[in-house]
């Protein structure tokens, strides 16, 4: 039986993260470049990792979810969801976590279009 060691694992995870947060800088970077472009890449990463954690301690698992997450995240603030109405909302169990992340980005989308 084939046994990886614990440290073994805990990088080949580490490793996973890091190519997963460089996609999600790729995606946001021709999204949104105005909101990344301008910034270091290095500070870009860390917000993503502090995204992910966050996405993950409400409870988000969800790739394409944690990308959601993390697109709202860089356009409306790191503390997006800490807003009363927000948190919420999120917490609602109304709508997947999905829909609500959509509604979200549309909502955004179109303040940041006025």
């Amino acid at each position: 039986m084939l046994e990886i060691r614990e440290d073994s694992f805990s990088a080949l995870d580490r490793d996973f993260r890091r190519r997963y947060h460089e996609e999600i800088y790729g995606y946001l970077a021709q999204r949104i470049p105005d909101s990344i472009t301008p910034r270091p890449k290095a500070d870009v990463m860390l917000e993503i990792e502090a995204s992910h954690r966050r996405a993950n301690e409400r409870g988000i698992e969800s790739s394409d979810d944690i990308v959601r997450f993390t697109t709202l995240w860089m356009i409306a603030g790191r503390n997006f969801d800490k807003q009363p109405a927000v948190d919420e909302y999120l917490a609602s169990t109304d709508w997947s976590m999905t829909k609500k992340l959509d509604r979200l980005l549309r909502e955004v989308g179109t303040k940041l279009d006025h």
